[in-house]
């Protein structure tokens, strides 16, 4: 059986205090899914969210700042996806 993503990571542009969302789907129900940011494994927390509903997988980070901006990558099983986050630093004037 060969694992893979049906629907990949896309990179995202958003703005600073927002919330980035990640969405993937894989060919396998109910199998966990990795996810890292800046080659650093995402843990849940009160920032990070982790949720799985069948072969659907999302990560969210709430409250962005520019320094999460960076690589996300999901890993399921030997597949890879990953995308890029772009965060726009809001100017106070």
């Amino acid at each position: 059986f060969q694992f893979a993503f049906t629907k990949p990571l896309q990179d995202l542009h958003i703005k600073e205090n927002e919330s980035a969302v990640f969405e993937c789907e894989v060919n396998k129900k109910n199998l966990p899914v990795d996810w890292f940011i800046n080659e650093v494994k995402v843990e849940p927390s009160s920032k990070h969210q982790v949720l799985m509903e069948g072969v659907k997988h999302q990560m969210s980070i709430n409250m962005t700042k520019p320094d999460d901006a960076g690589e996300v990558k999901a890993v399921f099983r030997k597949a890879v996806s990953i995308a890029k986050l772009t965060v726009e630093r809001e100017f106070i004037l």
